[in-house]
């Protein structure tokens, strides 16, 4: 019965590690992702301490450009506009922020829009907006509606242009959809007064993102004038990858907890085994065995105990992940979680690490309740028999 007990608190320890650690990864890949598709992995913009949703403009033509394009890892570089302007309907108004994009940052978005289209992209300036799910519900606005946008000038009559919705997205980031619309970045230079000269800021992709830091860094230091600056999205975010960072935490926890608790499982095992078979091992003794034999015996048992765990934990965690990632059994409240459903990413490379670092600990530990085979004296075992 101990065996059994033992196989089965293993396998759900190993179980429970791998359910942790992929649910983690996948919630921690998924908000990241839209993070990055909505904002790219860092931004290049004028360096002042303007808090507004308005940014000082930077020029679009320059060298520093293509010299940023060339460097290793970065894949392209979008430019964007932001405007603060209040939205207009035939029954509500409600501030908004514009985010002006270019036709090759709207296809990146395409994946978000539950209804409608994209915006269409024309030689003159698109009229089409792009509106978050929870605009649209607020507002009670559909695809086609037609919603009229005021800009306050200092010390100037308020400029209104009129925009059509083309489509509705939802990325689940509140903080972003309750706040932002995507209009054609033609639109907001028309607006400003730019012209195609001047843009907010640049978006810039980096193949891989644990260069984000670095290479955001190098980039303001060799290739930005001193008013310019190249942040990266944990600079302009840092409130969210925290709470992200919070989250591993958690998982470090839980991996530590059932880490423990198989070892200390394993152990108390071996050593009741090891209690109940004294007059065995007394008999084996007086037979001429040795310690040695006898302690790779015991060792033997538990690595077959820690095999079936194994075996059973990993089908039971993959199991259970596998039904999640294509059943989306497991519901979340997105206004909390950025999602609808608990996301799951999992990494064969760290679910291999978990069954070695099992292993090994495990194993390790069990050395120790061994040593008592060779306290065990075959004349007091076995003088009452």
């Amino acid at each position: 019965m101990i065996v059994n007990i033992s196989i089965a608190a293993l396998a759900l320890g190993i179980a429970v590690m791998i359910i942790a650690n992929s649910m983690v990864n996948g919630f921690q890949y998924e908000v990241k992702r839209k993070l990055f598709d909505f904002w790219g992995h860092a931004h290049v913009l004028y360096n002042d301490n303007n808090i507004s949703f308005q940014e000082q403009p930077i020029p679009s033509t320059g060298n520093y450009l293509d010299s940023i394009l060339s460097l290793s890892g970065i894949t392209n570089i979008e430019p964007y506009i932001k405007k603060a302007g209040i939205l207009k309907t035939p029954n509500d108004i409600e501030g908004i922020v514009l985010k002006g994009i270019s036709k090759e940052h709207s296809k990146s978005l395409i994946g978000y829009i539950n209804k409608g289209r994209a915006i269409h992209y024309t030689d003159t300036a698109s009229q089409d907006i792009l509106i978050s799910e929870k605009t649209a519900n607020r507002l009670k606005l559909k695809i086609h509606d037609k919603v009229l946008i005021y800009f306050i000038e200092n010390n100037a009559p308020p400029k209104i242009r009129k925009f059509y919705v083309s489509g509705i997205y939802s990325t689940g980031l509140m903080e972003y959809d309750q706040v932002y619309a995507l209009v054609d970045i033609a639109q907001l230079q028309a607006i400003n007064n730019w012209g195609d000269s001047l843009v907010s800021g640049y978006q810039l992709n980096f193949e891989n993102i644990n260069d984000m830091e670095k290479l955001s860094k190098k980039i303001e230091l060799n290739y930005l004038d001193y008013d310019m600056s190249c942040k990266s999205l944990r600079d302009i975010n840092p409130n969210i990858f925290d709470w992200l960072s919070l989250q591993k935490i958690n998982e470090y926890i839980i991996l530590g907890l059932m880490f423990i608790v198989a070892i200390v499982n394993m152990v108390n095992m071996l050593l009741i085994l090891i209690l109940e078979r004294t007059q065995m091992i007394g008999v084996l003794k007086s037979l001429g065995a040795k310690d040695t034999l006898l302690q790779g015996l015991f060792l033997w048992v538990a690595a077959r105990v820690i095999g079936w765990g194994l075996i059973l934990g990993n089908i039971v965690g993959i199991s259970i992940c596998l039904i999640q990632k294509y059943g989306n059994i497991i519901r979340l409240p997105e206004e909390s979680y950025y999602m609808k459903v608990a996301p799951v990413l999992i990494d064969w490379q760290i679910i291999l690490l978990i069954n070695i670092v099992v292993i090994l600990l495990t194993l390790s530990a069990l050395l120790l309740p061994t040593f008592l085979v060779k306290n065990i004296a075959p004349v007091k075992v076995l003088r009452f028999e």
